[in-house]
């Protein structure tokens, strides 16, 4: 024969187990959201990671923000004149030297690195720094402390008869090689 009742059981033993469920669920939904998200959204609005500002292009004198850091490209010597004799381009080349200001913004020492840097043209060269012609002070690799600052020079070695400069920034060229920021140099 048919039970009923163990039907009946189960029923109510299914609709109980449903009911914890929906109600554990509820409570740990609750629990994950943050209490004050309006007040977080609005702190973040100035903080800009790398993939915020990553193909994007600037001119001299504006600050690029990423990752704690302020980077600015605040001048430009277009050519660039070696005062040694010694020291000259290539043939069929000349210098262009660009000053660069980094400011650590952050809570832990930072590491500018000038191979990070390097500069193309209207047809697609790109050039890395040049140690040939370089501009003083060179840019240091030196760890900035948090809030503090350092400028410092990078040069460049381009062709002769080349225009349409732009500085290229890749500050993971290992990981992401052809993303990068852009500076005009006009």
């Amino acid at each position: 024969m048919f039970n009923y009742k163990k039907i009946q059981y189960n029923n109510r033993y299914s609709l109980l187990l449903f009911l914890a469920f929906i109600t554990t669920a509820s409570i740990f939904s609750s629990c994950s959201k943050p209490k004050d998200t309006e007040n977080q959204d609005s702190q973040k609005k100035d903080e800009y990671s790398l993939d915020d500002v990553i193909n994007q292009t600037y001119s001299i004198g504006d600050p690029i923000k990423f990752d704690d850091r302020k980077i600015t490209v605040t001048q430009i010597e277009n050519p660039y004149i070696e005062p040694n004799p010694f020291y000259e381009p290539e043939p069929g080349h000349f210098c262009i030297a660009v000053e660069i200001e980094y400011v650590n913004q952050s809570d832990k020492a930072i590491k500018p690195n000038y191979f990070d840097w390097k500069i193309s043209d209207l047809e697609g060269n790109t050039h890395e720094q040049s140690w040939s012609c370089a501009q003083e002070p060179i840019l240091s690799n030196e760890e900035i402390a948090p809030g503090k600052s350092t400028k410092g020079w990078i040069t460049f070695e381009v062709y002769e008869g080349s225009s349409g400069h732009k500085l290229l920034l890749n500050p993971n060229w290992l990981e992401e090689e052809g993303k990068s920021i852009a500076i005009e140099l006009q």
